[in-house]
């Protein structure tokens, strides 16, 4: 019976290996999971296997090794070459590690709050990601790193290539291949889709946005930068600038009103448009930059809210 056990570090050496394999000819999309275990008691040690398909829990198997420090290690690594050669073409995906902070109270305003948690809602992200056809709930894979979504940018890059050239060989089955192995997806039992298509390129384009929007979410949420701050006040940090609420009685939330009244289609009348809130957006040294620019325009730009850490 297996105890209360943790993932054996040695220095800055995590012992937690995840690996994937994607194959659209033959319908492969395969994870494989190793992970080194100490027990929390006592110095025993095990080799956690999990394997299978992405998107189900598969088959797994756990080796005893007792006091055995040593063997479990070649054990561990073993497992790691005999699946990191040429044939199998499995790649090692890049998991970064999520640690819990003690939440202080958040200093900010309520309406700026609830703004932040909107825009920094990860599980709006991951809904957001099941819609693409990535699981992040139910994925075995993790919370992908950034290397591994620039990776992932490569791999579109190439496809994009082999797209505009109209050259569908096998070159380009095997860039297919890499790119599902670096962003594994979850498709249940049918075969992953080639990426043949301008529209298909821009939709794992999209795909990747979400999740370096997520990747930067993590980073911000666990940032050691100020410890002392609740999360939403880190994230807030994170824009790198202020936010001011605007109050229902001034002069640009009247004229914003008007305009969002007067240029509703008279083909969408099924429904009405309520201003929640509107904020001002000051970023830093910005005034001064714009300060000899005369004339000012209202903009209106519609994004997805989950996109929206990545607005520069």
């Amino acid at each position: 019976m297996l105890g209360n056990v943790h993932v054996y570090c040695e220095n800055n050496d995590v012992f937690d290996c995840m690996l994937n394999q994607t194959n659209v000819e033959n319908n492969n999309n395969k994870f494989y999971l190793i992970q080194l275990l100490e027990d929390n008691d006592c110095k025993k040690y095990y080799v956690w296997l999990r394997w299978g398909r992405v998107g189900y829990n598969g088959q797994n198997n756990l080796e005893h090794f007792g006091c055995d420090l040593d063997g479990a290690k070649r054990f561990f690594l073993s497992k790691i070459f005999e699946k990191v050669d040429e044939n199998n073409k499995k790649q090692l995906v890049a998991i970064e590690e999520l640690k819990s902070l003690p939440v202080p109270e958040s200093k900010l305003d309520k309406r700026i709050q609830k703004l932040i948690q909107l825009i920094c809602n990860i599980q709006a992200m991951e809904e957001a990601l099941l819609e693409m056809k990535f699981d992040a709930r139910k994925n075995p894979l993790g919370k992908l790193s950034s290397t591994q979504i620039r990776a992932g940018y490569a791999a579109l890059k190439e496809i994009e290539t082999y797209i505009k050239t109209n050259k569908f060989n096998s070159a380009f089955i095997e860039a297919n291949n890499t790119y599902y192995s670096q962003i594994p997806h979850e498709f249940d039992r049918n075969a992953p889709p080639l990426i043949e298509t301008i529209q298909q390129l821009k939709h794992e384009i999209e795909l990747l946005e979400a999740l370096d929007n997520i990747e930067i979410a993590f980073t911000t949420l666990n940032t050691d930068t100020n410890t002392r701050l609740n999360p939403i006040d880190q994230h807030y940090e994170q824009l790198k600038c202020k936010l001011y609420p605007i109050e229902k009685h001034e002069d640009i939330y009247i004229l914003i009103d008007k305009y969002l009244q007067s240029t509703h289609a008279t083909t969408h009348q099924q429904y009405k448009m309520e201003i929640e809130h509107i904020f001002k957006v000051e970023r830093d040294n910005e005034n001064q930059v714009f300060k000899d620019v005369g004339n000012k325009m209202l903009l209106w730009y519609r994004q997805n809210f989950v996109f929206f850490l990545n607005i520069k």
